[in-house]
């Protein structure tokens, strides 16, 4: 999944970020369950940022602030969703 935020970095500057967002697989299992490949974290890679609509260059530290940022606002998105979804049905 491919999507973008709006954040301002410590330089006080506002962006957009553009990242991709990886969920966690389950490595392969062999007929007992054992695994024969390791699990997969959720991942989130910065593809690109953009200031006034010109590139910008972020240092390894802003990278790697932002895909927390972002890897957390899915989390909570999702957590929302969740509940919402509960209840609604709850409430049926």
């Amino acid at each position: 999944m491919s999507a973008t935020f709006t954040a301002v970095i410590t330089r006080e500057i506002e962006i957009e970020v553009e990242y991709e967002y990886s969920k966690a697989t389950r490595g392969a299992r062999d007929s007992f369950g054992a695994p024969e490949e390791p699990d997969e974290p959720k991942s989130v890679e910065i593809i690109g940022a953009t200031s006034d609509g010109k590139p910008f260059e972020l240092t390894d530290e802003e990278k790697k602030m932002l895909e927390d940022e972002a890897l957390s606002e899915i989390c909570s998105a999702r957590e929302s969703a969740a509940e919402a979804e509960y209840d609604a049905w709850r409430d049926r």
